[in-house]
């Protein structure tokens, strides 16, 4: 039996110095039995308990860190004013809290307090006629109408315009400047109030004299319309203040003799409908002389013409 470790490889010169080479590079023989000592002492060690004072310390820390967080968030709160609103919301009016005539504002501003919505108004100019406010049918305005201002002062509206309305004054003198107010009550400012938002009310006719709005399908039927679509006259307008310093004029709605409920069937020979139509037809009427318009008038079918 040879016992000649090397007795398996090249004995050649060339063969001896290869396997030098690689005796001398080769990694040590692993010891199984250090590397089961060193696993069993990491074991033990890991085993034994740690101080109290560090899981003293672990076990509180966390619960105290959350007080202390509580406790910041609850001073910011508390330290905040109840009333404070940011720059960019402006603030409701209330009966409690009116504030003061400002003399620079001329534009009218619908406020959106859903509870107590207002009109809110400055004088322009007062003439012999009476005194000029910048409100008027666009935002609910109508003749009869009042309004109150600073010192018990209340006005009258005895002419409206689209964008404005001659008052009459009880009581007091008003500047101009002087700001007006009205709650929202009546059905004509509740409308107004309801589309301030998208820039007016769809359905208004104002320099015609009229206010519409889509007839319910189910009445639309029964007034033998086929389609369903038709448009019903909400409100009609007598006089348009048109002028600040004249006289209130006419409007062709009252004209026509157009009442509040009439359905408007044809425009000109026809047929209108929707307000977009009901608009078209009006515009291709720029003579009033030359427009006729067909209602339904409890139940019956009328023809409007100016005399």
């Amino acid at each position: 039996m040879n016992n000649d470790p090397d007795s398996g490889f090249d004995q050649t010169p060339e063969g001896r110095e290869l396997i030098a080479l690689l005796a001398k590079h080769a990694p040590p023989q692993p010891d199984s039995r250090a590397g089961a000592q060193a696993v069993m002492a990491r074991l033990r060690a890991a085993e034994t308990p740690a101080p109290r004072g560090r899981l003293f310390t672990m076990r509180w820390l966390v619960p105290l860190v959350g007080a202390a967080a509580a406790v910041a968030i609850a001073f910011v709160v508390l330290s905040t004013p109840p009333n404070q609103t940011t720059p960019n919301t402006p603030p409701l009016v209330s009966d409690k809290d009116d504030p003061a005539p400002d003399t620079d504002r001329r534009a009218v501003v619908i406020r959106h307090d859903r509870a107590w919505p207002e009109i809110v108004g400055t004088v322009r100019n007062e003439n012999a006629e009476g005194v000029t406010i910048d409100a008027g049918l666009k935002d609910g305005l109508r003749v009869g109408d009042t309004l109150d201002g600073p010192q018990n002062t209340r006005v009258r509206v005895i002419a409206v315009g689209v964008f404005e309305s001659r008052v009459s004054v009880s009581g007091g003198t008003l500047v101009p400047g002087t700001e007006l107010r009205a709650r929202v009550t009546t059905d004509a400012q509740k409308r107004a109030a309801q589309f301030a938002d998208f820039g007016g009310d769809p359905g208004a006719f104002y320099q015609f004299g009229a206010l519409v709005s889509a007839l319910p399908l189910s009445e639309a039927r029964m007034l033998g319309i086929s389609d369903g679509a038709a448009l019903r006259v909400d409100e009609t307008i007598p006089a348009l203040l048109k002028d600040a310093g004249g006289a209130p004029q006419s409007t062709i709605a009252a004209q026509l003799d157009l009442r509040t409920g009439d359905v408007i069937v044809e425009v000109n020979g026809t047929n209108v409908r929707n307000e977009n139509e009901f608009a078209k037809a009006l515009g291709w009427s720029l003579d009033p002389r030359m427009l006729s318009i067909r209602v339904l008038r409890n139940g019956k079918q009328v023809d409007l013409t100016l005399r």
